[in-house]
């Protein structure tokens, strides 16, 4: 692409325009694919990031979730600029995923390597959006957890982050014969449970659903609490409207890495817009700062209380205060 997004990151944004959908003429035209690049295919491969700050997005392609792929792939130059320019993440690298159903789609488990945030976007464009889906409120999201879990390595990691984006639940066993047709290997069958624990503990606690409302025969509340057993009641947080994806992405990043308070984080929200390219934005409404404020309650709360948690758990100081240490001597006069 051309230089023009930012120097952040390489798309030049200046020459999109809105269709009524909502996406850009380029999202649709770069979205609307349907071949499967071999490259993104999840078989034999092992990711590696030697970045501190790794952070993976994960967002589901199915037919339920309308446009929000593209809107996706359209903020992606304002995410990648704001994680940069504000410096909500340091040192970071950024690995997406596309998720579907493996029992339906053709193309289920997408996987991009790792990348500086600058060149993410040869890699969004080769994410193919199938827009199948099985016909019931489950994909394959737990696939996907057990690649990041198993199949991704992060020897310098100080703070990785796993983002989820998807509106459906997932399914309660992996069994071997499917894992080994997805990635290769030898592999047993394994709870779901299981290997969302074991993502968890890889990730340091910092996996978290952007869940889009499940309009379909009132499961919502299901799903919500499906993945609020495995991540943690506050790790699933409720978009509160498509269009917010980049706002509730940027939140969660600023406050899970203790860049910002979410007062902070509101105030980043105010001083926008951002101008890439030569194409101004518009500052955010007030209406969306509630929205997102409100989304993100729940994470600071977490955050709070996982920080509280930390400070009981810490060693005793074992640095002598200036009362207890011995005194130097002064030496002998003569």
């Amino acid at each position: 692409m051309g230089g023009g997004g930012s120097e952040y990151y390489d798309r030049d944004v200046s020459v999109a325009r809105k269709l009524s959908s909502g996406v850009s003429t380029f999202a649709q035209e770069q979205m609307s694919r349907s071949v499967l690049s071999d490259d993104l295919l999840p078989f034999e491969r092992k990711l590696v990031s030697a970045h501190r700050n790794p952070l993976v997005y994960v967002y589901d392609i199915t037919g339920s979730m309308g446009t929000l792929p593209k809107l996706i792939f359209d903020k992606m130059p304002m995410i990648a600029g704001q994680i940069v320019e504000q410096k909500y993440l340091e040192d970071p690298d950024v690995s997406l995923a596309a998720v579907g159903d493996v029992t339906s789609d053709r193309g289920p488990l997408q996987v991009c390597d790792f990348s500086v945030i600058k060149s993410l976007d040869p890699w969004l464009q080769k994410i193919w959006i199938e827009g199948n889906g099985g016909a019931q409120h489950f994909e394959s999201y737990e696939f996907m957890a057990y690649f990041y879990a198993r199949c991704c390595d992060m020897p310098n990691v100080e703070l990785p982050i796993l983002l989820f984006t998807g509106d459906e639940g997932f399914r309660k066993q992996l069994t071997g014969s499917e894992l080994k047709k997805r990635f290769g290997g030898q592999h047993e069958n394994v709870n779901a449970s299981v290997i969302f624990a074991e993502l968890k503990a890889k990730f340091m606690d910092n996996v978290f659903l952007l869940h889009r409302h499940y309009g379909s025969y009132g499961l919502d509340s299901e799903i919500v609490a499906q993945w609020e057993k495995v991540l943690g009641k506050n790790y699933v947080l409720k978009l509160p409207d498509d269009t917010a994806i980049a706002d509730l992405t940027l939140g969660i990043l600023a406050l899970v890495s203790g860049k910002r308070t979410l007062s902070g984080y509101v105030k980043d929200m105010k001083n926008r817009p951002l101008e890439m390219g030569g194409k101004k934005y518009k500052p955010q409404t007030q209406e969306r700062i509630d929205q997102v404020t409100e989304a993100l309650k729940p994470l600071e709360a977490m955050l709070k209380g996982r920080n509280i948690q930390k400070k009981k758990n810490k060693p005793a100081n074992l640095v002598q205060s200036k009362e207890s240490a011995p005194k130097k001597s002064g030496g002998l006069k003569v």
